[in-house]
């Protein structure tokens, strides 16, 4: 799978960059990309919002190999490469960030897994066999790679994001600031490696009277073990098996805007289609943004798997006739304002139709606490199954990842950290939230 005729141009709207597109490279043209941008004006003032668009045709040329079965491995690669080279041009374009594309050669040492999965930890242990959860790049590195030895207007425009970027950097260590617990000088408790812990955990943002639980419920059973050993095995995860953590056939999938739901789910089916060999449908109500609807067809085609469009709740068991002989059906539905309980009602339609095995809650790590919980309270009418998290690597703040769960009563099923396909996701587990809280080396696979 390849981008040819690839073009950028501007439009006013969604709608808009799917019309261009198709005039000017035919049916087959999808918009790989968009984000909005200000044209025009003088001296700043007067300018107007558009959205810059790059667009072009996914041409695939697998066909023959795809024929002999002895070449499913290369096929498969090549297609993980071409997937990779959308993420990773989607978030450059999003973050303003220079665009990385993975060598031949590390896509071969993360894919050597092509025969079904056996029953161990977590996907890393098979997907991506080394290598460490990425961390954001200095404020000052990202500076120095936009910054050009000519003085131009793309001088000034590197200037001002650096500002922008170090004053966010600020915020959020004002905010972080805020959120430090208060402390009347006087210890929880007597012992002073268990004061220890709970300071540790309050620094992970852990509320204090969930802290102050869990330590007691440690002492009260005096364990033999370390505290993080019995933390790790107390943390509520799905299972170890990714086709077990999913949690079934028919998956849907909820979540405000902003978490990487749709990037998530598009992860999932590219593990279960080109390692799992499953069969794969990708479904989506997310019909109020066009654009949304065109990435997960991106996406879908880019995989090899099928992907269709659910306007009206009726129209769902017409979509599961056709399909019945599918092994996992991955519905991603609209990321709307958690505070509009007229989606939450239709979320309700959209599932009594489509009546799914499980229904897993996106949330990003790097959400404020109340925010999250503000999503949970807005969803609880919703027979929520499954938790996931993604965001892992944009935040310290792991402690109230233990919290929403807790509040939630549901079990972890899998964590995102980065936009590397496959090796930034994983099957949830105990070890990783409790080696990021205890300050532990990590590496992805789970071996620390």
């Amino acid at each position: 799978m390849r981008v040819v005729n690839k073009i950028t141009f501007e439009a006013k709207d969604d709608a808009e960059a799917l019309r261009l597109a198709s005039e000017r490279l035919g049916k087959d043209a999808v918009v790989l990309s968009s984000r909005p941008v200000k044209v025009g004006g003088i001296f700043g003032l007067f300018r107007k919002n558009v959205l810059l668009v790059s667009a072009g045709i996914l041409e695939d040329d697998l066909k023959d190999v795809r024929k002999d079965k002895s070449n499913d491995g290369d096929s498969a690669r090549e297609r993980l490469a071409a997937f990779q080279k959308l993420l990773e041009l989607r978030h450059a374009t999003e973050m303003n960030a220079p665009l990385t594309v993975p060598s031949q050669n590390n896509i071969q040492n993360n894919i050597s897994y092509m025969n079904p999965m056996p029953n161990i930890g977590t996907v890393k242990d098979i997907y991506q066999p080394s290598g460490r959860v990425p961390n954001k790049a200095p404020i000052s590195d990202n500076a120095a790679n936009r910054q050009s030895t000519n003085t131009s207007f793309g001088d000034i425009r590197g200037e001002v994001n650096s500002l922008s970027e170090k004053l966010a950097d600020v915020i959020k260590k004002l905010n972080e600031q805020s959120y430090a617990p208060e402390s009347n000088g006087q210890p929880e408790f007597s012992d002073e490696a268990h004061e220890n812990i709970y300071r540790t955990l309050l620094n992970s943002e852990m509320s204090s009277d969930y802290a102050k639980r869990l330590i007691n419920e440690y002492i009260n059973l005096k364990s033999e073990e370390t505290f993080e050993n019995w933390l790790t095995e107390k943390v509520n995860v799905a299972s170890a098996d990714p086709i077990l953590a999913v949690g079934g056939r028919k998956i849907a999938f909820i979540g405000p805007t902003g978490v990487g739901k749709t990037t998530t789910i598009a992860k999932l089916a590219a593990i279960f289609s080109l390692w799992e060999h499953k069969k794969v449908l990708l479904l989506t109500s997310d019909t109020y943004r066009i654009a949304a609807v065109e990435q997960l067809r991106t996406y879908a085609k880019i995989l090899g798997i099928p992907t269709e469009v659910i306007y009206e709740p009726d129209g769902v068991n017409g979509i599961l006739e056709n399909y019945e002989k599918t092994d996992v059906i991955l519905l991603d539905t609209a990321g709307r304002n958690q505070k509009d309980t007229r989606h939450i009602e239709a979320f309700s339609s959209l599932f009594d139709a489509f009546k799914p095995d499980a229904i897993h809650l996106v949330l990003a790590a790097n959400m404020k606490y109340k925010d999250m919980l503000d999503v949970i309270d807005r969803v609880s009418s919703l027979d929520i199954s499954h938790l996931v998290f993604t965001k892992l690597d944009e935040t310290t703040s792991y402690g109230s990842v233990f919290d929403i769960a807790d509040k939630l009563g549901k079990p972890f099923s899998f964590f995102t950290a980065g936009q590397n396909v496959p090796n930034d996701i994983e099957v949830a587990s105990g070890e990783y939230l409790c080696k990021m809280i205890f300050n532990r080396e990590k590496s992805v696979s789970g071996k620390g």
